[in-house]
């Protein structure tokens, strides 16, 4: 298992550390040139093709947000930092942001987009999304999809799935206090009944085609509600607009959290 940086209290780091879980012996991983600035908050995401960690933004105390990229290499060559210097328009400096891997062409075994969405600076909170391509190395042009909300805080991941991948999105924070226990399952507009959901292309307005469209799920009492992609564009939950399926065993499912960033 690999860690890097974070924070203790108001200490912030970007050292690199290994634990064997077998032996369940820490070590720490000395790496010369440069390196990103202490931070926390950030995303990193294992691509696995390329044999590298993709750090992207975070936190660095005393009102630093990032928005910088960088790779850390840990194939034959040993453990070495990269910064990407990054073509085309990508993120401004954020924080408590959700990234994820998926592929262009669907259920191959590459995966060739990084993911980065939602999130938050000092004083706004994000709704927008941006694609990096894995092969370019460069921020696509392709429109990425929004949420249908500004969140943070929230796990999200692209799993393999049929007939399509689809993206999973828990929890996380609408706004200040505001915490969230919803499942989200983001689809293909080409797989999907509730492809004519229209929202904001790029965080920019402009009411273009989402490319994906939007089901939450969310535990009411033993029955998990589902509720439909045009009600969830009204960001309110109402028991008329949603079908209830009990799942047994499930009562009560999660409760409502944030999932803190590290």
């Amino acid at each position: 298992m690999l860690v890097f940086g974070g924070l203790n209290k108001s200490a912030r780091y970007n050292d690199v550390w290994l634990l064997d879980v077998e032996k369940k012996e820490w070590e720490e991983v000395k790496i010369e040139g440069p390196k990103p600035e202490p931070r926390a908050h950030f995303t990193a995401t294992k691509v696995h093709f390329k044999q590298c960690i993709f750090v992207f933004g975070g936190y660095g105390g005393s009102g630093q947000v990032y928005n910088d990229l960088w790779l850390l290499h840990y194939g034959e060559g040993g453990y070495r930092w990269e910064q990407v210097t990054e073509q085309g328009f990508g993120p401004c400096p954020r924080f408590d942001h959700s990234a994820f891997i998926y592929p262009v062409v669907p259920n191959s075994g590459t995966y060739d987009n990084l993911l980065i969405m939602g999130g938050r600076d000092l004083s706004t909170m994000f709704s927008d999304s941006f694609i990096f391509d894995l092969n370019t190395m460069s921020w696509s042009q392709e429109t990425a999809p929004c949420l249908p909300y500004e969140i943070c805080n929230n796990m999200c991941d692209g799993i393999e799935s049929v007939p399509y991948h689809k993206v999973f999105s828990f929890g996380g924070k609408k706004a200040m206090m505001q915490y969230m226990n919803t499942v989200e399952v983001r689809l293909r507009a080409a797989c999907c009944k509730c492809a004519n959901l229209k929202v904001a292309a790029g965080g920019g307005g402009g009411g273009q085609q989402a490319a994906l469209c939007i089901v939450a799920y969310v535990w009411r009492g033993a029955c998990l509600v589902r509720c439909t992609a045009a009600y969830l564009c009204q960001q309110t939950l109402l028991p008329a607009a949603c079908q209830h399926t009990s799942i047994s065993g499930q009562g009560g499912g999660a409760l409502q959290r944030g999932c803190r960033g590290v």
